[in-house]
């Protein structure tokens, strides 16, 4: 007794997901604390990310709110750094 023989389904090809460019160009910003206001340019960038990925579905989420704490503590060691100067300069 032969079987007839079985076809092999078709191959699925499934499309990657993209990145979040807001994401990434939020994160790559708050990396430039040195440059002052980059760090709020990105973690304006990251939040903006953050909405995208939760909107579209893109990658990206975890590199967006790394690049949205690391952009409030780039702003905040911006504050720090005028706060100082400015208390240096008045005395």
């Amino acid at each position: 007794m032969t079987y007839p023989q079985q076809q092999r389904p078709a191959p699925v090809y499934y499309r990657p997901v993209p990145f979040s460019g807001l994401a990434i160009a939020g994160f790559v910003l708050s990396l430039l604390w040195g440059f002052g206001f980059l760090s709020l340019i990105g973690a304006a960038l990251a939040a903006a990310g953050i909405r995208e990925t939760k909107r579209t579905g893109k990658r990206g989420r975890g590199l967006a709110e790394w690049g949205l704490g690391l952009g409030i503590l780039g702003s905040l060691w911006l504050v720090y750094l005028v706060g100082t100067w400015v208390i240096g300069t008045t005395t």
